[in-house]
This record gives structure tokens, C-alpha cells and sequence, in this order.
């Protein structure tokens, strides 16, 4: 058994704030690049927030001019985790507008004007 195994689960607002931050990416695309440079893929303990942020973090790396919803739905069909982290809806959850995305969405864009990153 890895240390992985031994972590107990994140709590479900964990969760919901983990997806919200990769959501982020996904609704606003000029975070992306700062995100992955600004988080640590160490930070995630939700499967779908890991997997989709390392796909982020690919793809930012990759200097793809585009990261959107169907290029991570893409990435995670041609590795067969699609499937496994609850396949398309549950990647298409991650931008539904809801309280937890608007208020990360609000976050990283502040952080990144502070920090004088804001791509707008």
C-alpha cells in the first residue's frame, strides 16, 4: 500500500474547491499558465482535480493555444481515465457556474492582479 493509499479522503469541500480552482482554467484560460506555475500538482487530493490539472499543466507546457473542455475531455479519453473519474459530465461539472467556482475564479484573478500577472 503507497502513502496515497493510506491518505484519507478529502472532505467533500475539499473537493469542491479543488475542482473549482482546475474549473477556473477551464471557464478562463489566461489562468491557466499561472495556475500551473503557482500550484503544485502536490496540492490535489481529488483524483479528478489531479488528473485535470496535470492535463492543464501539459498542456500549458505544450504551449497548446488553447486549453479548453474538450481538449481535457480529449487528453483523458486517449489515457482511459475518462471513464474512471466519472467520465464526461463529471469533467463538464467543472465549469457549471456555482458558488465555489465564481468565488475561485474571483481569487486567482485577484492574486494574479496583485501579483501584476493579470493577462486582461
Amino acid at each position: 500500500m503507497t502513502d496515497a493509499d493510506d491518505a484519507p479522503a478529502p472532505s467533500a469541500t475539499r473537493v469542491a474547491q479543488e475542482r473549482a480552482l482546475v474549473g477556473t482554467a477551464l471557464v478562463d484560460p489566461g489562468t491557466a499558465d499561472w495556475l500551473v506555475t503557482h500550484v503544485s500538482l502536490e496540492s490535489f487530493l481529488d483524483p479528478l482535480a489531479f488528473r485535470v490539472f496535470l492535463a492543464l499543466a501539459w498542456s500549458v507546457h505544450a504551449k497548446r493555444t488553447a486549453t479548453d473542455l474538450e481538449l481535457i475531455v480529449e487528453d483523458l479519453g486517449s489515457t482511459n481515465d475518462l471513464d474512471k473519474l466519472g467520465g464526461r459530465q463529471a469533467v463538464k461539472a467543472l465549469v457549471a457556474d456555482r458558488p465555489e467556482l465564481r468565488q475561485a475564479l474571483a481569487a486567482v484573478r485577484a492574486e494574479m492582479a496583485r501579483r501584476g500577472t493579470d493577462p486582461a
